[in-house]
């Protein structure tokens, strides 16, 4: 008999972080064999023929798809798989037994009934032990080997199958991952097959979640603090600044292999560095130069251009942690221009500064006129400022802080998101800027006071009648705004607005005249 084939039992199939929808055949990590689909094959067809979202017929070539189709399991289910056999001769009384290269996994010897010559018949193995219960482990050349024998005592080898496995930690929150309604196909993170009528999930998940946390999981009593073991280990890579896609040489749009994947870089900012038109400019989107259009601002879509904003490496990151059955919060702070990005003030037809929203009170407590009106306006990144007050500040090129792909970050926002892990304690994950909480905090306002000081030099206010800025270094967080979204990846989404920790107007000296 020669082994052909075999098929693994898995809830979720794996797929190329390029996968355009779900007719997209070519970038699901599976192999067609007679309108049936498979995880190996002995020989794969060279050409196969699918029809496209477009209803556009397209052919492909397998062999085109990695040689070691990847498969995931969690880490307490059993390996089962179905195998398909052909006769060579006629058998009877033959056995067929396998075990994978490491001897992990066991399975039972399989008699198998007698078949005539030139058939194929298939057979089901199941473990009965389940080796890396609550670890997670990444298997590049996972290989199951497979003999056979007529009288149980002398065995003749039949070949092998080799797998790139992923074990998660736990059951992914498939059913957390964003979703459209209806399902958008392109951008949405569940991910399924049409040929197959399997969910995916993209491999680059999978890979930075497994590969990094290897062998973790298991090494505490404690259920938070194995999360906690995990989440570190995943973080270890965006603490270096070069977090890498699986199969990065392969991406047709841009190899990042040499800087990883980016902040603020390259696509991701054009819209605020190129000659578009005012009007063209979109800012929930990123503009593709190569095809002149703009693309929404998805996990899923700019993973395969290598491209990120802060919402979206937080949400890289909660994508990754959910993969692996750890759910994470994040939390996003605001300086008053970043609460309504059309700004806190509008100018007249005679040039004069008026507020829009809300309705500032230009009176100190005591209800005198305020000299100077300054409006909470952003505030700058760690690393390479010079303060010039009542001037604007000068940034100078400095690597200092330097971001994911970039060393020279935008370093003044507005606005920014990074994540939440909260169990018994609050810590604070900055996947951007691959910044991590050195200490775990018992309220919003305790781990905020961390991230400003790991993170944030000053904050910044303009004077809406006179031009002048005035940065403040001292108590940050008391000038800033923040929302905890507890509920972002539910459907629809849910944001709770925390209380304290709010925006102020100050006065010349500094004074807080008004908080709102």
């Amino acid at each position: 008999i020669s082994l052909e084939k075999i098929v693994v039992e898995t809830k979720y199939d794996v797929c190329n972080d390029e996968v355009e929808d779900f007719s997209d055949y070519k970038n699901f990590w599976i192999l067609e064999d007679k309108a049936k689909y498979y995880h190996w094959l002995k020989k794969r067809n060279d050409k196969v023929v699918y029809t496209d979202s477009a209803g556009k017929s397209v052919t492909y070539d397998e062999n085109n798809k990695p040689s070691a189709i990847p498969i995931t399991l969690t880490s307490n289910d059993e390996f089962i798989f179905t195998a398909t056999f052909k006769t060579i001769f006629p058998v009877d009384n033959l056995e067929v037994r396998v075990r994978d290269k490491d001897g992990k996994y066991t399975f039972a010897t399989k008699p198998h009934a007698k078949q005539a010559r030139d058939g194929l018949y298939e057979i089901k193995f199941e473990s009965s032990d389940i080796p890396y219960k609550d670890t997670v482990q990444y298997l590049p050349n996972f290989e199951l080997i497979f003999d056979c024998s007529i009288d149980d005592k002398s065995w003749t080898p039949l070949g092998s199958a080799v797998f790139c496995f992923y074990v998660t930690w736990k059951v992914p929150l498939y059913n957390k991952f964003e979703i459209s309604s209806p399902i958008n196909e392109k951008n949405d993170m569940k991910i399924e097959c049409t040929k197959s009528g399997k969910k995916s999930i993209l491999e680059t998940l999978l890979w930075l979640g497994c590969n990094k946390a290897q062998g973790k999981g298991s090494m505490s009593k404690v259920l938070e603090e194995n999360e906690e073991q995990i989440l570190d280990a995943i973080f270890g890579q965006f603490s270096t600044k070069k977090v890498i896609r699986r199969r990065e040489g392969s991406y047709k749009i841009k190899n990042w292999n040499a800087e990883g994947m980016g902040y603020w870089r390259g696509i991701s900012a054009v819209d605020a560095q190129s000659s578009l038109p005012r009007a063209s400019v979109q800012p929930r989107k990123f503009y593709d130069v190569a095809t002149s259009t703009h693309i929404e601002r998805t996990s899923r879509v700019i993973l395969k251009y290598g491209e990120f904003r802060c919402g979206e490496w937080s949400n890289f990151l909660t994508y990754i942690s959910m993969t692996q059955g750890i759910e994470l919060k994040q939390f996003a702070i605001f300086s008053g221009r970043g609460i309504d990005q059309n700004y806190y003030y509008t100018v007249n037809t005679i040039g004069r500064f008026t507020y829009k929203n809300p309705d500032l009170s230009k009176l100190n407590s005591s209800g005198t006129v305020i000299a100077n009106n300054l409006a909470n306006w952003e505030f700058y990144v760690k690393g390479g400022w010079t303060y010039h007050d009542p001037l604007e500040p000068t940034l100078s090129t400095s690597s200092t802080y330097r971001a994911q792909g970039n060393n020279n970050p935008l370093h003044v926002f507005s606005d920014h998101i990074f994540i939440l892990f909260e169990r018994s304690s609050k810590k604070w994950f900055d996947p951007s800027y691959g910044l991590k909480s050195s200490t775990s905090n018992k309220t919003d306002t305790d781990l905020l006071k961390e991230y400003i000081s790991a993170g944030i030099d000053r904050i910044g206010y303009f004077d809406i009648v006179t031009g002048d800025y005035k940065t403040i270094a001292t108590n940050i967080e008391k000038h800033l705004a923040r929302m905890v979204k507890s509920k972002l990846f539910s459907n629809p989404p849910t944001e709770d607005y925390e209380t304290a920790g709010i925006i102020s107007i100050i006065d010349a000296t500094g004074a807080t005249v008004k908080t709102f």
